[in-house]
């Protein structure tokens, strides 16, 4: 029997191919008259096709690749300046705020894995368990639950990332957010938004966490719909490994993501607590609409 072929399938892989030859041939934008002529449609068709089937338009795989290759010259040893132009970038100021958008360190900080970051830390009681608190000088970067993982395994995992930053227990320093959150969870408090350094992740993994950021307190959405709202309605498993791999709970709100149904999914901290986090939601929400 005939295997069927998905039309629009074998034409987002040639163009992914080409988008990776433009890249690794250190092209700063995309170069459409090339693109469009290895497509054979018109430019809009070619990002519906490209945001449908692999989940990114071209142009944003194009500045992916070249984060990714940036990342890697700057990780071998390449300095600044001739990582960001060997790249396809148009100088250092550009490769750093690319870096600094969609990593949150540097692009001297990627090369020196960590070294010369401080990361500042402490755990905090809260009343649904101890918590704990990462931050560098750009903001929050790690809250994670210490209910079922110690803050001794939280630490490794962190400094395993970045084995040459400096991490500090500095409790006055966290204060300020460490009582933003215990009001937020007393119901003290409508909101909880602290500044944030957003952690390294891939184009699709900082829209899903840039979307979860939009929604409100007691707000929820399904992944389903989520996955949607990024442009890959298809990967709505894609869509909870996202939400699983989220080091900053509460402040990027993965525990507003849940099934279809209305059911409770995985959570890496535990059901329980995903659980108590949307009731304190729910009932703080339902006090303002009455007030």
């Amino acid at each position: 029997m005939a295997v069927r072929t998905n039309p629009e399938a074998a034409l987002a892989e040639r163009l992914a191919a080409e988008v990776r030859a433009q890249a690794d041939a250190g092209a700063e934008r995309i170069d459409w008259p090339a693109l469009l002529a290895v497509a054979g449609v018109s430019r809009r068709q070619v990002d519906r096709i490209a945001l449908a089937e692999l989940g990114e338009t071209p142009a944003r795989m194009l500045r992916r690749l070249r984060g990714l290759a940036a990342v890697a010259l700057l990780e071998a040893g390449a300095d600044v300046l001739n990582a960001s132009l060997r790249a396809g970038y148009s100088g250092p100021g550009r490769l750093h705020d690319a870096m600094v958008r969609s990593r949150g360190f540097t692009p001297g900080e990627i090369r020196r894995r960590g070294e010369g970051v401080s990361v500042l830390w402490d755990v905090v009681a809260t009343s649904i368990g101890p918590v704990l608190l990462g931050a560098t000088r750009r903001g929050l970067c790690s809250l994670r639950s210490c209910v079922r993982i110690p803050p001794e395994e939280h630490l490794a995992e962190m400094r395993s990332d970045w084995p040459l930053a400096e991490f500090r227990r500095d409790p006055a320093a966290l204060e300020p957010v460490a009582c933003e959150l215990i009001e937020f969870l007393e119901q003290r408090r409508d909101s909880f938004s602290p500044e944030i350094d957003l952690p390294p992740g891939t184009p699709f993994q900082q829209r899903v966490w840039e979307e979860l950021r939009r929604l409100e307190p007691g707000e929820t959405v399904s992944y389903s719909e989520l996955a949607r709202r990024v442009g890959k309605p298809r990967a709505v498993r894609a869509v909870a490994s996202v939400c699983a791999a989220n080091q900053l709970t509460i402040a990027i709100p993965c525990h507003r993501a849940m099934r279809k149904d209305g059911s409770l999914a995985g959570f890496r901290w535990g059901i329980e607590w995903k659980r108590r986090l949307l009731e304190i939601e729910r009932e703080a929400l339902e006090r303002r609409r009455a007030g």
